[in-house]
């Protein structure tokens, strides 16, 4: 059995803040494997890292797992930009 799946990161600064990671998986040899799917990096990542994770929001949870036209345009577009460690903190304050 294969199929898509969502993964919940946590970042604990004083509130837990998710983010959602689109991903796959599939039974092989008898274990549970899971890949993470990549795009290209925004400029919010790109001087970190040439590539990101496919981000989702919570309400696209659904979506990804069960329609793909929107699996398609979720892979193509370009993915939020991303709050610094900096950013964050200030508003969790």
């Amino acid at each position: 059995m294969t199929g898509r799946h969502h993964f919940a990161a946590f970042d604990m600064i004083k509130r837990a803040i998710i983010t959602y990671l689109a991903g796959f998986w599939n039974a092989f040899s008898g274990e549970k494997k899971f890949v993470i799917l990549t795009t290209e990096a925004n400029s919010s990542m790109s001087d970190v890292h040439n590539r990101m994770p496919v981000l989702l929001q919570e309400k696209e949870i659904e979506e990804w797992m069960e329609d793909d036209v929107f699996m398609e345009l979720a892979l193509k577009r370009i993915p939020p930009y991303l709050l610094s460690r900096e950013a964050i903190a200030s508003k969790s304050l």
